[in-house]
């Protein structure tokens, strides 16, 4: 490659970037969205990297179409609250766009977390249905009230339906219940809607000049 060669290329690839972040910063998509924009665009590149997986958006989507169609399967209504108790890996990723592709609202549990501290989140969120792996499904079964349902990712994945529930979720809806220790010591609910997350991430890119090359941990 030749120094203008070169010097082409790398102009390409900034205005490549600064096209993308415009675009997740002014699109008025929702993450389900957004998701599948991406899945469409990067099928084959890898998605997810860690000691026990490694996903390329294609196969990340099939996990997601199928807890998403589990969730779908388990009852409720749009906008109900899941509560997310897993390990912090791939499948955890895979959970959290399978709530929102639903049309639900996520609320991540920390399992470090005093158990109090996790039912507290659980009672005061909502959340009727908590998403598990068999790794914490023993305190899952034990936070679980007489509202709650378990739904276990590993028996979900395995059964449920690979096509796209294409749920119409508005931007401007909640995606995220996210909890803080609040002034009295409680957990205190924020909402953060999926037009926030997109901003937010727009932002984060453009500031950092990521680039489909980089990896982020």
């Amino acid at each position: 490659m030749t120094l203008v060669e070169g010097r082409d290329t790398a102009e390409r690839q900034a205005q490549d970037r600064e096209r993308a972040y415009l675009e997740l910063r002014e699109s008025s998509s929702s993450l389900p969205e957004c998701f599948d924009c991406s899945v469409a665009k990067h099928h084959f590149r890898t998605a997810i990297v860690s000691d026990n997986y490694r996903l390329t958006y294609s196969e990340l989507n099939a996990i997601v179409h199928r807890l998403a169609n589990a969730i779908l399967a388990s009852g409720g209504e749009l906008g109900d609250r899941i509560a997310v108790l897993m390990e912090h890996d791939a499948p955890l990723a895979a959970a959290v766009v399978a709530v929102v592709k639903a049309g639900r609202i996520v609320v991540v549990l920390n399992r470090t977390h005093p158990v109090e501290r996790l039912r507290q989140i659980i009672e005061d969120s909502g959340s009727g249905t908590i998403v598990t792996d068999m790794h914490n499904r023993s305190l899952a079964k034990s936070l679980a009230g007489p509202r709650n349902s378990i739904l276990t990712f590993e028996e979900a994945i395995a059964s449920a339906s690979l096509h796209n529930p294409s749920i119409a979720v508005s931007p401007d809806e909640t995606a995220i219940l996210t909890y803080t220790s609040g002034s009295t010591g409680r957990p205190k609910a924020v909402m953060i809607t999926h037009h926030k997350i997109r901003r937010s991430a727009a932002i984060i890119s453009e500031a950092m000049k990521y680039s489909p090359a980089d990896r982020i941990s």
